[in-house]
């Protein structure tokens, strides 16, 4: 796994996207269950998206 994401769209639904090298899945996820747990698994360190 590359990265990972979590939006929310203005109508209320929301995915969790999951990159690896070949293909990006994305899963809705409007709890944000899989966004959480996979923190909580990997412990990411933030990113400078500013840089």
């Amino acid at each position: 796994m590359d990265g990972f994401s979590h939006q929310k769209f203005e109508d209320g639904t929301a995915v969790t996207t999951v990159n690896f090298k070949s293909y990006t899945q994305s899963v809705p996820d409007p709890e944000r269950r899989l966004f959480d747990f996979l923190i909580s698994k990997l412990n990411p360190k933030p990113t400078d998206e500013n840089s």
